[in-house]
């Protein structure tokens, strides 16, 4: 995708940039959908996570290509449901459902709650008496040798709440990418089919799993298969859908030569502009193949020449790479092209990570207290 870029229409507004392809997201619809076929040998239907990039059309794309959508809070179910996806095609969970956003799921029907916590599973059952829904709800589980810092219920907690009560419509599971391995998800659904053994479920239930899958084309992932009993399954597919089908483009603002082995490189953007840094957790940084041009469009030529990349912040948190590969003669003015930025662009970006609602601002002057919010200013 990136070799064919056409570089000068795109730069020629002196402006950062991030640029999505369609035809690269379907592609990697049908990707996902063969990698989870092969490993639990049964069709699955997946469901995709709008925190990860909720820039409209995508979203759309996604739709309409059948691929559900996992929200994290009541801003991102209500977005959801403006452009138009059906409720049950929806499923809602994470550590910032409120009551509202709980509310609202179960009046619109939505497809399932996941609820990471007790307290949320009663909030959940006890609204679910007063209204007619037919929203599954679903209690996340964490198996003690799942290493990882989100919320959940082990398999003992579940049992011991929920044994043979058959009241819970599915189970929702997170393994990661920093766990995913063929042995690690074997004994996590060994450890689901014991549960199920227990009646811990409703007659019709369902696997809402997470993978946590990487971008499958920076990954030499290898796809295993795993035996199971389980009928019906549902993967969160997280960013793999779309972190390779956008790029990043920023203009240099300033080279540094701080020291003979390294230069410093500081771009028109940052941290602001992402959900994540250019780094794997698991595997480091991440030497993803830039492209670089000059003001004009032409391509340069990279070299062995070494460069911390930085957003203009310029601080040691504002640092997107530690170590990348640029052209010898980098120089204000050039650009340079990231590609794998489908996922966690501006649209995920702080503040607007999971759609979080974001805080009133009020100033008091003596009399009154007056709503200074930054969505009021335009109106001021």
């Amino acid at each position: 995708m990136i070799k064919n870029i056409p570089f000068k229409n795109l730069i020629s507004n002196q402006r950062p940039f991030f640029l999505y392809d369609e035809k690269k997201l379907i592609s990697n619809i049908a990707h996902v959908r063969k990698v989870m076929k092969n490993m639990l040998n049964i069709d699955v239907s997946l469901a995709f996570s709008l925190k990860t990039q909720p820039n409209y059309k995508i979203i759309q794309t996604i739709n309409q290509h059948n691929v559900s959508l996992d929200v994290s809070s009541l801003n991102e179910l209500n977005y959801a449901l403006a452009l138009g996806f059906d409720p049950e095609r929806i499923f809602v969970g994470g550590v910032g459902v409120t009551e509202s956003a709980i509310a609202l799921s179960l009046e619109t029907n939505v497809g399932g709650l996941h609820l990471n916590s007790i307290d949320g599973f009663e909030c959940a059952f006890r609204i679910k008496k007063k209204v007619t829904s037919n929203t599954s709800l679903s209690v996340r589980f964490h198996p003690n040798y799942l290493k990882g810092t989100k919320l959940g219920e082990t398999k003992e907690a579940l049992l011991a709440r929920f044994a043979r009560s058959k009241i819970l419509d599915g189970l929702h599971v997170y393994v990661g990418r920093e766990s995913f391995e063929q042995n690690t998800v074997q004994q996590l659904f060994s450890d689901i089919e014991e549960m199920v053994a227990e009646n811990l479920f409703s007659d019709s239930w369902t696997l809402y799993f997470g993978p946590g899958l990487p971008d499958l084309d920076q990954s030499k992932l290898e796809i295993f298969k795993i035996n199971h009993r389980i009928k019906d399954i549902k993967i969160e597919v997280g960013r793999s859908i779309a972190s390779s089908c956008g790029c990043y483009g920023a203009p240099i603002l300033s080279v540094k030569n701080f020291s003979a082995e390294k230069k410093t490189v500081i771009i028109d953007g940052g941290l602001q502009h992402f959900g994540s840094p250019w780094v794997n957790l698991r595997h480091g940084p991440i030497q993803m193949n830039a492209v670089f041009c000059n003001a004009k469009g032409k391509q340069k030529k990279v070299s062995n020449a070494s460069a911390a990349i930085y957003g203009s912040l310029c601080l040691w948190h504002d640092c997107l790479h530690p170590n990348f590969s640029v052209p010898e003669d980098i120089q204000r003015g050039d650009w340079i092209l990231v590609p794998h930025m489908g996922a966690y662009g501006l649209t995920a970006g702080v503040p607007l990570f999971i759609g979080e609602t974001l805080p009133l601002e009020f100033y008091y002057d003596g009399k009154r207290y007056i709503d200074v919010t930054h969505h009021n200013f335009g109106t001021i």
